[in-house]
C-alpha cells in the first residue's frame, strides 16, 4: 500500500528541469479538467511529471502535443488528510476544437490548431480500427434484456458504461467468476480485455470544448481490509480507474464518493446519487461513469405541439421538425433515420417500429440485431421530413437479475465468488461477493442537441452485499408513437439506447 512518506520521498527527487519541461508541454496543450478535490499543494508537481511522461507519445506524434494527462486526487483524502492514497490513474485529454473567435488576428495559428485537432481525431480513428473491437454480442444481449417489457414506461441504458464496469469486475476476480464475465463480454482472456478497454478509452475520449464524451472509473476501498496493490495499479494503467480508501461508515468518505459521481455525471443524476451509500461490510465499490454532450449538425427549423400516442392514450408533446436529404433504412418490421451531431461525433439513430409492431418484437428480432451490427450497410438517400419529440428520460435499474439471466452467477454467491486477485482475506467465514450492481442513466434532447450520462456501481461486501441537392423520393418520418433510439459514437459504438413510450414524462 502506498504510504504518505513514499509520496514525499518521490517528490523530493523531482528535478527543476523536469518541472520546466513539463510546464512547456502543458502550455502547448489544453489544460486538464480540474478535479473537484484537486487542492493539495503537491498536485501540480505530480501532474507535471505525468504530462512530461505522456508526451513521449504512445500512439500519437509527440511534436503535436496531442495528449495530456490528468492526475485525479484522492477524494477521501480531502475529507481526512490522514487517509492514504491507493493508486492514481492517468486520464487522457483531447485537443481543443479551435474557433475563429479564439484566433481572430492569427489565421496561421488557427490553421495549425485545426490541423492538430484533425490529427488527433484521425489518430483516434486509426486506433479504433486497428483494435478490431467486437462488442456487438454484448450490446445486443444486454439491450434486449434492458429495454424489453417496458410496460408503457420510458427506459434508457448505457451499454458501453455497463461494459466498462463489468470489465473492471473481471479484473478483480478470477476462476469461474472471471470466466463468466469474459464470456458475456465476448473476449477470450483478460489480456484481450485489457487491450480492448484501453483502446475504447483512447479512441473515444473527447473533451474539446465543443463536444464531450468522457468516461470515468474509480474504485472505493475499505481502509480496514488488505488489498493486492498490483491489481489496482493494473486498473489505473489499463482501465483508467483511480482507487480511494476510507471507512465505509464515515459520512465524509461516503459524501466524497457521491461527489465524485455527481461531478463525473455533471449533476444530472443527483437525486439518485445522493441516495447512494456503502454497506457497513463493504470491501470494494466499483464505479464507472459516462458523460456525453453534442450539438446537432443541423438546427431544427420548426416546432409544433402535436399528439403522441401512448398505450394509455394520446398526450401533447413538443415536436422538432426538419426537412433534409439523408439516409433512410426501410426494413421488414421497422424503419430508421440517423440524425448527426457536429464535428463527426456520432449520431442518434431513430428507430420506428412499423404500425402494429411492438417494440419488443423489434428488439428481439434478428433484423434489429443485424442492423445494429452495421447500421450503415443498408440504406438509401431520401428527402426526409423528420418530426421528433423533445424528451428527457431517465431510468434506474438493478442489473443483477439481468446479468444472472445472461450467465453471470458466481460473483453473487458468497464462498463461490473469487476475488483472490484483489482482496486479501484469511476469514473463510466472511467471503467477498457482489450484492449490488446499480445502473442509472439519463438522456435528454432539445433543439440544441443531445446530452446523456450514466453510472454503474458494483458493490462487493464480505458475507452478511451543400451544392444544389438532387431531388429524392420524399419520406415523412413522424415519431408520434413509441419508438427506440440509439446514440452512437463517432465509431458507431452504442453509448445510450432507450425506449420513448411517453416523451412528456421525465
Amino acid at each position: 500500500m502506498m504510504k504518505p512518506e513514499d509520496i514525499q520521498n518521490a517528490l523530493e527527487h523531482i528535478g527543476d528541469d523536469l518541472i520546466e519541461s513539463a510546464d512547456h508541454a502543458k502550455a502547448a496543450t489544453v489544460p486538464p479538467k480540474k478535479h473537484a478535490f484537486a487542492k493539495l499543494k503537491w498536485i501540480p508537481i505530480i501532474a507535471a511529471m505525468l504530462v512530461c511522461a505522456i508526451l513521449i507519445g504512445v500512439f500519437l506524434q509527440p511534436k503535436q502535443d496531442i495528449l495530456s494527462i490528468e492526475t485525479p486526487i484522492n477524494a477521501a483524502a480531502n475529507a481526512n488528510p490522514k487517509r492514504t492514497l491507493q493508486i492514481l490513474a492517468k486520464y487522457p485529454l483531447a485537443v481543443s476544437y479551435p474557433t475563429h473567435e479564439l484566433y481572430k488576428r492569427d489565421e496561421t495559428a488557427f490553421k495549425q490548431a485545426l490541423s492538430n485537432w484533425e490529427t488527433y481525431r484521425n489518430e483516434q480513428k486509426k486506433l479504433f480500427e486497428s483494435a478490431n473491437l467486437e462488442l456487438n454480442s454484448f450490446f445486443n444481449a444486454t439491450m434486449q434484456k434492458m429495454l424489453t417489457n417496458s410496460n408503457g414506461e420510458n427506459k434508457v441504458y448505457s451499454p458501453i458504461n455497463v461494459y466498462l464496469a463489468l470489465s473492471m469486475l473481471a479484473e478483480v476476480t478470477d476462476g469461474n467468476s472471471r470466466e463468466q464475465i469474459l464470456d458475456l463480454l465476448d473476449v477470450d482472456d483478460i489480456e484481450a480485455l485489457r487491450t480492448q478497454v484501453s483502446a475504447l478509452w483512447l479512441s473515444h475520449y473527447l473533451e474539446d470544448g465543443n463536444s464531450s464524451l468522457v468516461f470515468g472509473n474509480s474504485i472505493w476501498l475499505n481502509e480496514n481490509e488488505t488489498y493486492v496493490e498490483e491489481a489496482f495499479q493494473r486498473l489505473a494503467d489499463d482501465y483508467f480507474a483511480s482507487s480511494y480508501e476510507g471507512n465505509p461508515l464515515d459520512e465524509e468518505y461516503v459524501q466524497a464518493f457521491r461527489d465524485w459521481i455527481n461531478e463525473q455525471t455533471h449533476g444530472l443524476l443527483k437525486d439518485g446519487v445522493d441516495k447512494l451509500k456503502f454497506s457497513p461490510n463493504m470491501l470494494m465499490a466499483i464505479v464507472s461513469t459516462i458523460y456525453f454532450k453534442a450539438k446537432w449538425s443541423m438546427d431544427f427549423s420548426q416546432f409544433e405541439e402535436d399528439r403522441f400516442q401512448t398505450v394509455n392514450g394520446d398526450v401533447e408533446a413538443t415536436f422538432m421538425k426538419k426537412t433534409f436529404n439523408g439516409p433512410f433504412y426501410r426494413g421488414d418490421i421497422f424503419s430508421a433515420v440517423p440524425y448527426h451531431f457536429t464535428q463527426n461525433t456520432g449520431c442518434m439513430w431513430l428507430i420506428l417500429p412499423n404500425e402494429n409492431t411492438e417494440i419488443d418484437t423489434v428488439l428481439c428480432s434478428a433484423e434489429y440485431q443485424e442492423f445494429m451490427k452495421d447500421p450503415w450497410s443498408k440504406w438509401s438517400i431520401y428527402e426526409i421530413s423528420l418530426s421528433l419529440p423533445k424528451f428527457d428520460i431517465s431510468c434506474d435499474s438493478d442489473l443483477i437479475p439481468v446479468l444472472e439471466s445472461l450467465g453471470i452467477t458466481d460473483v453473487f454467491l458468497p464462498g463461490v465468488a473469487d476475488f483472490s486477485p484483489s482482496i486479501i482475506t484469511e476469514r473463510d467465514d466472511y467471503p467477498p461477493y457482489v450484492t449490488k450492481i446499480q445502473h442509472n442513466a439519463r438522456v435528454r434532447i432539445d433543439e440544441k442537441g443531445c446530452e446523456g450520462t450514466a453510472y454503474t456501481v458494483i458493490e462487493v461486501v464480505e458475507f452478511g452485499t451543400s451544392i444544389k441537392p438532387p431531388e429524392y423520393e420524399k419520406i415523412v418520418f413522424e415519431l408520434d408513437r413509441p419508438f427506440l433510439f440509439v446514440v452512437t459514437s463517432q465509431h458507431n459504438m452504442p453509448l445510450f439506447s432507450g425506449v420513448v413510450n411517453d416523451p412528456t414524462v421525465s
